[in-house]
């Protein structure tokens, strides 16, 4: 910039009338290099802040046109060498970004990837965890039915008579008392259990677990399961036991538990029914 300024001074004052051979300069004792004249001295004064001057009044010779080309060529070659000090400080700060962009864009998949895989490992443990659980209860399912089975096989053995020969009359005796006894036990042992637990297997999904009283009806059953199940608040269907099989009708609903046998615990199976208005 110096030299161009200084460039430009001297061929002002070549061209200049109010200059002769001879003009007053200043000097810059931290400007070795070059020379002003007294009003550039000013200029440059205040544009450095600099402040050893000193007066002289040597000749400014004129530039002769091979010294004007070649002063030229060093202002262009010196300015050439700041562009390319700019453009390559540039390109560095551009690539200097470009890594810190890559450096961030790559932490932040790492930190994506990471949370998706904890959310797999969450997923994965919360379906083994439903898994055991659900095995764990149609576990406790047969447990009970077994126990059942085991209870009502026994309870059987007991009521079993002896086989022996009487007579008409002893037989006839023998069998309305052993019908009475049998009723007599049938009901006392209908009435040890005041709960019913059913399990209720639905068209999908998982099985339905609950425990009743007793005395409840089986249309309590059907309005448990419209209230826990909506989707079937509307939709026709039916209830039946698997084994011995059994398929509930209308007028079951208003029975009992107790009386559709179905304490202490049953299994029911759901299906659903057509509807007859879409016929």
């Amino acid at each position: 910039m110096y030299l161009a300024t200084q460039y430009c001074i001297m061929l002002r004052a070549h061209s200049s009338l109010m200059y002769t051979q001879y003009l007053v300069k200043g000097s810059c004792s931290r400007m070795t290099t070059f020379s002003y004249p007294h009003a550039e001295c000013q200029n440059h004064a205040a544009r450095t802040q600099h402040t050893s001057f000193s007066e002289s009044t040597e000749a400014v010779k004129s530039l002769t046109p091979e010294e004007k080309v070649a002063r030229l060529a060093d202002l262009k070659e010196i300015m050439a060498e700041k562009r390319k000090t700019k453009e390559d400080a540039e390109r560095a700060e551009a690539k200097a970004r470009e890594m810190k962009r890559r450096e961030e864009g790559k932490n932040i998949q790492t930190a994506k990837e990471y949370y998706h895989n904890q959310q797999a490992v969450q997923a994965a443990k919360e379906m083994r965890e439903a898994k055991l659980a659900d095995k764990a209860a149609r576990d406790r399912v047969k447990q009970e039915i077994a126990k059942d089975k085991a209870e009502r096989i026994a309870r059987a053995n007991r009521n079993a008579q002896p086989k022996h020969t009487l007579g008409d009359e002893d037989r006839a005796g023998t069998t309305a008392e052993g019908k009475a006894g049998s009723d007599h036990a049938s009901t006392s042992t209908t009435k040890e259990y005041t709960t019913c637990r059913l399990q209720i297997r639905l068209p999908e999904g998982q099985p339905i677990v609950h425990t009743f009283q007793a005395t409840d009806n089986l249309n309590a059953v059907y309005e448990f399961i419209q209230s826990e199940k909506p989707e079937y608040a509307e939709a026709p269907f039916s209830l039946s036991t698997t084994f011995p099989r059994r398929v509930f009708e209308d007028a079951d609903k208003s029975k009992s538990l107790v009386e559709v046998a179905l304490v202490p615990s049953s299994v029911l199976v759901m299906a659903r029914l057509k509807n007859t208005d879409d016929m």
